[in-house]
Order: structure tokens, then C-alpha cells, then sequence
């Protein structure tokens, strides 16, 4: 019961003010206003006082409500747009970096991709860039071997594996409304290299598509002297 009168004050609120506006000669209100003043300059006739009160108070407050029945149909329409398509927040959890048997810069890249509202989507069409000295390169995405990635930290002599479950890129699976997605991305670049991003520093960036709307959802992260390095399996 309380919140059908919190609903009524504020739809009497609503209309109130609305009503105010246009009998205090504002918007479409104003114009009949002005129209009524115009006719009566022009005729030399006063309008029935009945006939007035009935445009101010019966016209009015029919123009009232449908314009705020409109504002509320305008926000509702809107937050249904909304609603119809996911909007992804793509968001970089960390990187480990490191170079292959072929000196290739390799970096493995902890994301996280939320879907908040809107439809169930799936995350496709992963894509890794780098710019570092003022260049950007856009990585290869390698299959995934079938043992995981170790990935080590010297300085504090200890070692983690970055299971294969944990891959994004395949997964096809819809993210469900106020789902998450977390895993990896293995990325590998043959322009640039270890040297770059030590002297220059790099900026990595990751893109992903979702398969509803098609848009596009990047996120990125500077890389420095990094925080470990890759053990790939077998090597």
C-alpha cells in the first residue's frame, strides 16, 4: 500500500508541475495563451469565464498527464533499447610476458568480461594489439597446447599454471544477465620485442565482440618490466 501512494504523489506531482508550467504560459499551454489573448484583442470580446476556466483547468490537465504519461513512455522505451542488447565491460586483471624459442615476445593476458544487463551474449573474435616506440602490432592468437602454461616469478621462487580450461578464446558459452566470463588469452607478437617494452614501455590492448549486438568492447594495460615471465609446455 505504501508504495502505491509514493506511486500516486509522485504522478500528482508530475502533472502538477507540468500544469503550472503551461498555465504559467510556457510550451504548447503558452500558445493557447497566447492565441486566446490575440482573439480577444482582436474581437474586442472577453472569452466566457467558464470557457476559460474549463481550457486552464480541463485542457491543461489533460496536457499534463499525457505529458508526463510521455515522459515516462519515453523512459521506458529507452531503458527497453537498453535492455535489448548486452553491454559488455571488458576489464584486464594482469599479464605475464615473456620470449619463445624463436625470440618472439609472448604475453599472457588474465581477463574478465561481465555482462551487467541485457541478453545473454557470447564473447567472440578475440583480438590482442601493442604499441610500444611508436608502433602498434596486432598479435596472433596460437592454438592451445595441450598441456597448460606455466607461468613463473623468479624473485619470489615460485610457479603457476594457467590451466586450459581457462582459455577464452573458443569459449562459446552466453554470458547470462549479471555473468562473468575470467580466463586467459595467450598472445604472440613477432614485430615487437622484449627490448621495445623494456626501453619504451608498451601499451596492450585487448578487444572482444558480443554476438548480439556485434559491438565492439576494448580494454587496455601498460606493460613495464613485467611482473614474471612464460614457461611454454615442452620447451
Amino acid at each position: 500500500m505504501g508504495d502505491f501512494f509514493s506511486d500516486l504523489a509522485t504522478f500528482i506531482s508530475s502533472v502538477f508541475w507540468r500544469w503550472q508550467s503551461w498555465a504559467g504560459g510556457t510550451g504548447f499551454g503558452g500558445a493557447i495563451l497566447v492565441i486566446i489573448a490575440v482573439w480577444e484583442r482582436w474581437t474586442g470580446k472577453v472569452m466566457d469565464r467558464k470557457l476559460y476556466l474549463s481550457i486552464i483547468l480541463g485542457i491543461f490537465i489533460f496536457g499534463a498527464v499525457f505529458m508526463a504519461w510521455r515522459a515516462a513512455h519515453a523512459e521506458t522505451v529507452a531503458l527497453q533499447a537498453r535492455l535489448a542488447k548486452p553491454e559488455f565491460n571488458l576489464r584486464i586483471d594482469g599479464y605475464w610476458r615473456g620470449v619463445d624459442r624463436h625470440g618472439r615476445l609472448i604475453v599472457l593476458v588474465n581477463a574478465m568480461v561481465s555482462n551487467p544487463y541485457g541478453p545473454q551474449s557470447s564473447a567472440l573474435d578475440w583480438v590482442g594489439r601493442i604499441t610500444a616506440n611508436s608502433k602498434t602490432e596486432t598479435a596472433e592468437v596460437p592454438l592451445p597446447s595441450d598441456k597448460d602454461i606455466i607461468l613463473s616469478f623468479p624473485e619470489q621462487k615460485m610457479k603457476m599454471a594457467a590451466s586450459l580450461s581457462g582459455r577464452l578464446v573458443g569459449k562459446l558459452e552466453p554470458i547470462q544477465p549479471g555473468g562473468v566470463l575470467a580466463g586467459w588469452i595467450f598472445l604472440v607478437f613477432k614485430q615487437t620485442t622484449e627490448a621495445d617494452v623494456i626501453s619504451h614501455g608498451a601499451l596492450l590492448q585487448l578487444e572482444v565482440k558480443d554476438s548480439v549486438s556485434s559491438t565492439k568492447h576494448t580494454a587496455g594495460i601498460f606493460l613495464s618490466s613485467g611482473p614474471g615471465k612464460i614457461t611454454l609446455p615442452g620447451r
